[in-house]
């Protein structure tokens, strides 16, 4: 196994990954038509891993200048809790830290509150100070 730097011709495979780690399909359609624009501005903080040519595990880590985020961190579940997503997540961590991000935040859906613990166990605190808001355009 082996991680790397995301491709812009790794999204289909990353699609399918999301398929089984149940993504919700608003999101992989958004980020469908986002993908090349979100690696070519994030282009060193995007990691994939691989086993067998396959992807298995997927992060996406965004900076804008002011704020980082960690964007569907998703392992497929034949590789959970064998800590990928933990070296997924530190790799990120690192290369927004060189980028000038001081902060990371993240969301969990609903649908996926079981992985508040492996957040918290990395550091990650529920923050109270603010309300997301979304708006399709």
């Amino acid at each position: 196994m082996k991680i790397r730097v995301m491709q812009p011709t790794d999204f289909k495979n990353i699609c399918s990954l999301w398929e089984k780690i149940n993504v919700q399909p608003e999101s992989v359609i958004q980020d469908q038509k986002n993908s090349k624009l979100l690696l070519k501005l994030n282009s060193t903080t995007c990691f994939v891993a691989e086993k067998d040519g396959d992807i298995i595990g997927s992060i996406f880590g965004l900076f804008n200048g002011r704020r980082a985020w960690i964007h569907h961190l998703g392992v497929h579940p034949a590789f959970q809790n064998q800590k990928l997503g933990a070296q997924l997540l530190a790799m990120t961590e690192d290369s927004l830290h060189k980028q000038g991000a001081n902060r990371v935040l993240l969301q969990v859906d609903f649908h996926n509150l079981g992985i508040i613990p492996f957040y918290q166990k990395k550091g990650y605190q529920i923050t109270l100070d603010a309300i997301t808001f979304a708006k399709n355009l």
